[in-house]
Protein backbone atom coordinates (compact mmCIF):
# COMPACT_ATOMS: atom_id res chain seq x y z
CA UNK A 1 0.00 0.00 0.00
CA UNK A 2 2.53 2.26 0.92
CA UNK A 3 5.78 2.99 -1.24
CA UNK A 4 7.89 4.00 1.99
CA UNK A 5 7.00 3.32 5.59
CA UNK A 6 7.80 7.02 6.20
CA UNK A 7 4.14 7.46 4.58
CA UNK A 8 2.83 5.47 6.74
CA UNK A 9 1.02 7.76 9.80
CA UNK A 10 -0.31 4.91 11.69
CA UNK A 11 3.21 3.42 11.85
CA UNK A 12 4.78 6.92 12.66
CA UNK A 13 1.80 7.24 15.40
CA UNK A 14 3.17 4.46 16.76
CA UNK A 15 6.65 4.95 17.33
CA UNK A 16 5.44 8.43 19.24
CA UNK A 17 4.09 6.79 22.56
CA UNK A 18 4.39 10.42 24.45
CA UNK A 19 2.64 11.87 21.57
CA UNK A 20 5.27 14.77 20.51
CA UNK A 21 4.03 15.46 17.39
CA UNK A 22 0.37 16.57 18.31
CA UNK A 23 1.67 18.60 21.45
CA UNK A 24 4.68 20.16 18.91
CA UNK A 25 2.07 20.86 16.71
CA UNK A 26 0.00 23.04 19.36
CA UNK A 27 3.10 24.53 20.46
CA UNK A 28 2.38 27.69 18.90
CA UNK A 29 -1.09 28.43 20.74
CA UNK A 30 -0.03 27.39 24.21
CA UNK A 31 2.87 29.66 23.87
CA UNK A 32 0.46 32.42 23.20
CA UNK A 33 -1.98 31.52 25.72
CA UNK A 34 0.62 30.83 28.51
CA UNK A 35 2.08 34.56 27.62
CA UNK A 36 -0.98 36.17 28.11
CA UNK A 37 -1.36 34.62 31.73
CA UNK A 38 2.10 35.67 32.22
CA UNK A 39 1.46 39.32 32.17
CA UNK A 40 -0.74 38.32 35.04
CA UNK A 41 1.30 36.65 37.24
CA UNK A 42 3.29 38.15 39.94
CA UNK A 43 6.69 36.19 40.39
CA UNK A 44 7.68 38.91 43.32
CA UNK A 45 10.95 40.03 41.46
CA UNK A 46 11.59 43.38 40.92
CA UNK A 47 12.14 43.36 37.18
CA UNK A 48 14.91 45.70 36.99
CA UNK A 49 17.56 43.61 39.16
CA UNK A 50 16.69 40.53 36.51
CA UNK A 51 20.52 40.46 34.91
CA UNK A 52 19.84 37.57 33.16
CA UNK A 53 17.51 34.64 31.71
CA UNK A 54 18.09 31.25 32.00
CA UNK A 55 15.48 28.70 30.23
CA UNK A 56 16.13 25.36 31.20
CA UNK A 57 14.46 22.11 29.69
CA UNK A 58 15.68 19.12 27.92
CA UNK A 59 14.49 17.14 24.86
CA UNK A 60 10.91 18.24 23.59
CA UNK A 61 11.26 21.15 26.06
CA UNK A 62 14.56 22.79 25.39
CA UNK A 63 11.66 23.58 21.85
CA UNK A 64 10.19 26.65 23.53
CA UNK A 65 13.69 27.52 24.74
CA UNK A 66 14.75 27.63 21.72
CA UNK A 67 12.00 29.69 20.40
CA UNK A 68 12.75 32.44 22.98
CA UNK A 69 16.14 32.38 22.37
CA UNK A 70 15.16 33.65 18.70
CA UNK A 71 12.78 36.28 19.73
CA UNK A 72 15.06 36.97 22.74
CA UNK A 73 16.17 40.28 21.14
CA UNK A 74 12.39 41.53 20.53
CA UNK A 75 11.16 40.64 24.00
CA UNK A 76 14.31 40.72 26.40
CA UNK A 77 16.67 43.61 27.57
CA UNK A 78 18.87 41.05 29.43
CA UNK A 79 20.65 38.16 27.39
CA UNK A 80 18.67 35.26 27.69
CA UNK A 81 20.37 31.48 27.70
CA UNK A 82 18.98 28.06 26.70
CA UNK A 83 20.38 25.41 29.12
CA UNK A 84 20.11 22.07 27.60
CA UNK A 85 21.49 20.34 30.17
CA UNK A 86 21.20 19.78 34.35
CA UNK A 87 23.45 22.48 35.48
CA UNK A 88 23.93 26.21 35.28
CA UNK A 89 26.52 27.94 34.21
CA UNK A 90 28.83 29.21 37.09
CA UNK A 91 27.88 32.79 36.69
CA UNK A 92 24.03 32.54 37.17
CA UNK A 93 23.49 34.36 40.50
CA UNK A 94 20.60 35.83 42.43
CA UNK A 95 19.97 38.46 39.74
CA UNK A 96 18.79 35.49 37.28
CA UNK A 97 15.78 34.80 36.61
CA UNK A 98 15.82 30.72 36.44
CA UNK A 99 12.62 29.52 34.42
CA UNK A 100 12.26 25.88 34.32
CA UNK A 101 9.79 23.51 32.34
CA UNK A 102 9.04 19.86 32.00
CA UNK A 103 6.27 19.43 29.48
CA UNK A 104 6.15 15.77 29.27
CA UNK A 105 6.36 15.81 33.42
CA UNK A 106 10.17 13.50 34.02
CA UNK A 107 12.30 15.68 32.96
CA UNK A 108 13.33 16.30 36.54
CA UNK A 109 13.64 13.26 38.12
Amino acid sequence: MFKNILDDLRYNRSLDTHNLYENYLKSPQQFEQNWHQGQFLNLLVEPSKIKHIFFCGTGYSSQVGKLLASLSPLLFDVPFENIESYRLPKYADKNSLLIVASFLGNDLQ
